[in-house]
This record gives structure tokens, C-alpha cells and sequence, in this order.
């Protein structure tokens, strides 16, 4: 009897995987070619087949500000010429006439399994268009770590473990990640006058040991760069 060849792994080659086939556009500083290999990852690790893991650290923290999204009720569409992350009736993200980041943001939260969309200060209801000082999605209870089949590492900053602190500067309040020039490091997150906010966010990455602010962004010129999607990754 012949013995059944073990299935490769197409989420650990991406040799074998589907992708997903968008039309030719340009990702500044990013290219397209990530975006087709992220999308072919992100459908085998819909699809269940074996592959590398994403590894989850910590559990919840009690009082986080989270909106549940289900990945299975997740879609990019296009409405107008404006394309926009739906889960279900819910606006997740939105992304103007910019198509390239609005696929490389969709990838990325199918890749990683994000089940929760999570922000400093809270998601508001009223607002039509929140901008949270901070963003982090958590997939379940937990933070992903990074993984180099989804998120290329130069898009992140990254966080000193031992020297993430709240500082203030002129009567601003900041999250400083200890890396950089100055005392302070890198000033990655002003929350103005609250302090109590910055210390929400610096409990929030303590807790989770978060080690790296990733930004999906897309860049109109040299000079100007528009940021759709924060997100953060633990180690």
C-alpha cells in the first residue's frame, strides 16, 4: 500500500498558497509584490492549513477599550472610491482613494488573527472619525509577537524594554520608548494634557510587553506621510 506524501506547508513557502490577486498598484516604500505575498499568507492561515504560528503573549488587562471584530465578517470594499474595512455594517478602518494601504491594512489583520480592535482613549461612538493617540489590536486575550512573514520590521518602532516611561515636556504628556537621542528617548505617543491617558497606554504596554509601534501608512510625496493603521506587536 502506498504510503500518502505528507501536504507542504504552503503558509511556510507560500510556494503552493492561492494568493489573492489585486490589480498592479504601487506601495511606496513598501512595494506590491509584499502585498500579493502577504495576501497569499494571510489565505492559507484562513484557510486552516499548516504553517508557522502566530505566538500570543499575556491575557487581557482589565478596563482596555476593545471593539470585537469578526475576521469571518470582514471585508475591504469600495464604496464611492473610497475604500474602507467593513465587519459587517461597522466601519473598521478607512483609507480615503488609497487602495494600496487599504490591502496591506486588510492582510495584515486577517495574518495575524486580530479578533479586537483596541485604542487610547476609547473608540468613540459619536465621533465619525476617532483618531486614538494610541491603536493596538489584540487577536483573543492577547498581543502577537512579530512575524516577518507579515510585518517588515523597518515599519516599526521599536521600544526599549526597560526604559518605556512617561515623560513631560512643556506641559505635554508622552510615552518615550528609551531609544534615541535625549533623555526621554523617542516620544512615540503625546497625550497632551492627560496624564492619566499616558499612564493608561504605558500600563497597556507594560502589561503586554510591547515592544514595537507599527504603522501602515501611505506616502503622498517625500516630505508627507499619512498613517491608516497603528498596531503593536510584543517579542
Amino acid at each position: 500500500m502506498r504510503r500518502r506524501r505528507a501536504e507542504q506547508s504552503p503558509c511556510a513557502s507560500l510556494a503552493t498558497a492561492r494568493p489573492i490577486r489585486f490589480s498592479p498598484t504601487s506601495l511606496p516604500r513598501s512595494g506590491a509584490q509584499a502585498t500579493s505575498r502577504l495576501a497569499a499568507y494571510a489565505a492559507c492561515k484562513l484557510r486552516g492549513l499548516p504553517g508557522p504560528s502566530v505566538t500570543l503573549r499575556a491575557s487581557a488587562l482589565q478596563g482596555e477599550n476593545c471593539v470585537a471584530i469578526n475576521p469571518d465578517n470582514l471585508q475591504l470594499v469600495n464604496v464611492n472610491g473610497q475604500w474602507k474595512i467593513m465587519d459587517g455594517s461597522r466601519r473598521v478602518l478607512q483609507f480615503g482613494p488609497h487602495r494600496s494601504p487599504a490591502e496591506l491594512s486588510f492582510n495584515t489583520i486577517r495574518s495575524y488573527g486580530f479578533t479586537s480592535q483596541c485604542s487610547v482613549p476609547l473608540i468613540s461612538p459619536v465621533i465619525a472619525n476617532p483618531r486614538p493617540t494610541m491603536m493596538y489590536w489584540r487577536g483573543g486575550n492577547s498581543v502577537p509577537v512579530l512575524d516577518r512573514n507579515i510585518t517588515n520590521p523597518e515599519t516599526c518602532a521599536a521600544l526599549h524594554p526597560t526604559a518605556r516611561g512617561v515623560v513631560n515636556i512643556n506641559g505635554n504628556w508622552y510615552v518615550a520608548s528609551g531609544n534615541g537621542p535625549g533623555p526621554a528617548g523617542e516620544l512615540l505617543l503625546n497625550f497632551g494634557t492627560d496624564r492619566a491617558l499616558a499612564d493608561q497606554a504605558l500600563a497597556i504596554i507594560r502589561h503586554y510587553n510591547l515592544t514595537r509601534m507599527c504603522t501602515i501608512r501611505y506616502f503622498p510625496d517625500n516630505v508627507t506621510s499619512i498613517t491608516f493603521m497603528q498596531y503593536w506587536l510584543s517579542e
